[in-house]
């Protein structure tokens, strides 16, 4: 059968109660808004390649889930079924995203303020964001020591040759 591949096609089993069915399209973020947020990031005259898409919409979508599923933990645990901003401001501070968390706190603090004019749909919540959460030991990612770890968007090291016809003095 041609649909055999497919999950949740026609020869996939019957969903029952207690597995909920997950489409692709409600776990993925949508492709056009990853779409936009790349080329906003590129030259104009650049391209990219349809597997390029695909896989910074996984990552995307990952990341996102990732960042959620941690500030859905505290809310758990402080007895709250709504996640909000600071949550998420906390979740990136904890798992170790620092670089997110003061631009992100900029950003909540100018939507919030109606002095500041730049509005949006909470520029009537007058409520101040606070300083960021303190600093939870960031995760350990691999056992690289820290002063071989380059951020990845730095341009590797220059790699300095030496002449073997040179001898040293």
């Amino acid at each position: 059968m041609e649909n055999d591949g497919v999950p949740n096609g026609p020869a996939a089993p019957a969903p029952t109660q207690g597995t909920p069915v997950v489409r692709e399209q409600d776990r993925l973020m949508p492709i056009a808004n990853v779409i936009r947020i790349m080329r906003r990031a590129l030259p104009a005259h650049a391209k990219i390649s349809d597997d390029a898409k695909e896989a910074i919409q996984e990552c995307v979508s990952e990341f996102i889930s990732f960042v959620t599923g941690e500030a859905n933990e505290r809310c758990r645990m402080q007895h709250r079924k709504t996640v909000n901003a600071e949550d998420i401001v906390w979740a990136l501070n904890r798992l170790g995203f620092d670089d997110y968390v003061v631009p992100l706190s900029v950003f909540l603090h100018r939507m919030r303020d109606p002095e500041a004019g730049t509005g949006g749909a909470a520029a009537g919540d007058s409520r101040a964001v606070t300083s960021a959460p303190p600093r939870a030991a960031p995760p350990v990612i691999h056992a690289v020591p820290l002063q071989a770890q380059r951020p990845m968007y730095a341009p590797p090291a220059p790699v300095q040759v030496q002449n073997q016809m040179q001898r040293p003095v």
